[in-house]
Formats: structure tokens, C-alpha cells, sequence
């Protein structure tokens, strides 16, 4: 077994997403303007171990973790729609309650204007007390990611909002977000995503120049967390995607997620030998997702 997935919860059963409910409104949908469904492809995550270090009994490990509390923060993506397209109305994007987790999912979550949040771990409500997922491996200079797969089924609708003296027109795409498939540790390129290049990586911490001398085992360890200037929020977008809307035409949508590394959340790259060493380590932040990476120097 190359990649290793686990899951660990306390006591209680994690609970799954269900956006909070709405509260009456005047709000009306006057037409139904189309439909139709979609596969995405949504990276969550990099995941890269050491590069192959020309030492006896190197090898080294990366391994990343989210965690959900009932009463601490949690691990979370945050995800937005912005519209690409010109149009005559405003465009609304609705996360429905059909979205829920599953097995192989984390758990949707609607928030306010266009945006929702997956929590990778699931949610985790009183008497659950926390649940953790980790993916880690040992391959040597591996570059892989954490990947979901969603069927996103969607319809586009007039709304009218009457007021006194005239009232609001607006497009509004519902829709409902299934869950396909989780992978983890897949290798880049994969779903979108290739090898970080020299724009992709913001260099962290000052080097680190290791030395041992024959015959002295070493290891050296790095948390996202030990860092002396925390990682940014990493930002990242999906290809373009098409909604069909009838006679106002196609809408032209672009979903961005947004990670922030909390202490619910972890990346961890190790790497070690039996028998000394001399080498400068510098390390990176790909700034597209917020994971560590090494180079030598």
C-alpha cells in the first residue's frame, strides 16, 4: 500500500451538511429557463514528499490532514461562482439541500451570495466530539493531489421580488452538487492541475543546512504550522464551465476555491537518512493550494 487514507472520529457520528434553512421571502420564480448537469473535476490539494537525496537510507514522507470539531474551527474550502458572461439580469447562484455528503465525500455547506463550503473531513455536530481524515505516503519525490469528482445538476430560473414601487429581476442557477469519487495521492497532472512551476512557488523560512557525518542517522521534520510567516490563503480556479439558460442564451460561470490553514489542518514533510548528510534544504509554499514542498540546494 503506496498511499495510505485514514479516518478516525470520537465519540458520536459525524452529521452530514444540510444548508441552513432559508426563511420566507417574497421571491418568486416566474420561468424555468433551462437545465442541464455536469462532471467537475475539483482539486482540493498537493500533496509532495521530499526529492531523492543521494544519501544512504534516505527516504522520506508527506502527509496531509483535516480534521472537524462540534466545538473548535474545522477544516474547510471555501468555493465561489463568478459569472464570465455579459447578461442582462444578475446571475445568483443557489446551493440546494441535495447536497449532502456521503462516504466518499466531504460535506457542502451553502453560505451567502455565491459561495459554499466543503469540509473534507465532514461535519461534525454535538455528540460527535471530532473526526480526522488523513492521507499521507512514502514515496520519494512524489507530486500528487487530493482530488474530489461532483455531479453538479442545475437549473436556471427567472426570479421576480415584488416591492410597492416596482421590483427586482434576476437569473438563478439551483443547483446540486453528488458526490463521484475522492482520490487520493493521484499524480500530477491530474484534473486540471500540473507540476508547480518557479510562478506557482513562494519560498518559506530561511534554509536549513543539515550536517551529519558518517555514520550518524538524521531526520528532519517540517510542519505547515512551524513556518515563521504563515502561509497566505492559496487560491484556485476551475476551467470555464456552460450553463444552459434557453433564450437568455449560455451563462459562462468559473467556480474558485479559497484554503486557509487553521489548526484543525496539517501538512507534515519529512525526510531522512542512516549515515550523514550535507545538504541545504529551502522550502516552498505552492501557492495555488498552500502545500509544502523541498528542494535541495
Amino acid at each position: 500500500m503506496v498511499y495510505v487514507l485514514t479516518r478516525s472520529a470520537g465519540p458520536g457520528t459525524p452529521v452530514a451538511a444540510v444548508p441552513p434553512t432559508r426563511g420566507p421571502a417574497p421571491a418568486r420564480q416566474v420561468a424555468i429557463l433551462g437545465n442541464g448537469s455536469m462532471i467537475l473535476d475539483v482539486p482540493l490539494m498537493t500533496m509532495y514528499s521530499a526529492p531523492r537525496l543521494s544519501v544512504k537510507g534516505f527516504a522520506t514522507s508527506v502527509e496531509v490532514s483535516f480534521a472537524s470539531f462540534s466545538a473548535a474551527p474545522s477544516s474547510k474550502f471555501s468555493f465561489q461562482w463568478a459569472l464570465q458572461s455579459k447578461t442582462d439580469l444578475p446571475v445568483r447562484f443557489v446551493l440546494e439541500a441535495g447536497s449532502v455528503a456521503d462516504a466518499l465525500t466531504p460535506a457542502f455547506v451553502a453560505g451567502p451570495g455565491n459561495d459554499f463550503a466543503v469540509y473534507p473531513a465532514g461535519l461534525c455536530v454535538s455528540p460527535c466530539i471530532s473526526v480526522r481524515e488523513v492521507a499521507a505516503t512514502e514515496l520519494v519525490g512524489h507530486q500528487g493531489l487530493i482530488s474530489a469528482k461532483w455531479e453538479m445538476k442545475y437549473t436556471v430560473g427567472l426570479m421576480v421580488q415584488s416591492r410597492k414601487f416596482g421590483g427586482d429581476r434576476w437569473l438563478q442557477v439551483n443547483y446540486v452538487l453528488r458526490p463521484l469519487a475522492l482520490s487520493f495521492g493521484v499524480s500530477l497532472p491530474y484534473a486540471n492541475v500540473t507540476s508547480p512551476g518557479p510562478s506557482d512557488l513562494v519560498a518559506i523560512g530561511d534554509p536549513v543546512h543539515l550536517t551529519y557525518g558518517p555514520g550518524v542517522s538524521w531526520r528532519y521534520n517540517l510542519s505547515v504550522h512551524d513556518v515563521p510567516q504563515a502561509p497566505t490563503a492559496s487560491h484556485y480556479s476551475l476551467p470555464m464551465v456552460i450553463l444552459h439558460a434557453g433564450s437568455v442564451g449560455d451563462l459562462v460561470a468559473v467556480l474558485s476555491s479559497t484554503f486557509a490553514w487553521n489548526s484543525a489542518a496539517d501538512d507534515r514533510l519529512g525526510l531522512s537518512g542512516t549515515d550523514g548528510v550535507d545538504v541545504t534544504l529551502q522550502f516552498y509554499v505552492d501557492n495555488r493550494f498552500g502545500s509544502l514542498l523541498v528542494q535541495y540546494e
